[in-house]
């Protein structure tokens, strides 16, 4: 099974990283010429149903860390967000998506 991408998700309000649920139909990619990814478009089937939810903290010394939001900030499994309130959605780079995969599995395993 391919690994999902995880996606920052950014609206007026909040910025989540996460992965996006039928995200094959909700997510078109594209290449450029020279073959970097870019997203073309989203959510023209309805909003953005998002899981594996995890917000960007401040780390000090300009750094970042992540939270989980599965149990600790929000409680639920899902967060629906109308595509009206996405003002930009991006790929998650490499390292930051691990960085949210090892929090979310060390959630999972504390419990």
């Amino acid at each position: 099974m391919a690994e999902r991408n995880f996606y920052m998700v950014v609206t007026g309000k909040d910025n989540f990283i996460a992965n996006v649920v039928n995200e094959a139909e909700q997510i078109i990619e594209n290449k450029t010429s020279n073959g970097k990814r870019y997203i073309e478009s989203f959510g023209s089937n309805g909003p953005l149903v998002l899981e594996n939810i995890a917000i960007l903290v401040p780390g000090g010394e300009g750094k970042m860390g992540i939270m989980p939001f599965k149990d600790i900030a929000f409680g639920s499994d899902c967060v629906t967000v109308p595509v009206s309130a996405v003002t930009e959605i991006y790929f998650t780079p490499k390292d930051l998506s691990n960085q949210v995969r090892a929090a979310i599995a060390g959630i999972a395993l504390s419990k």
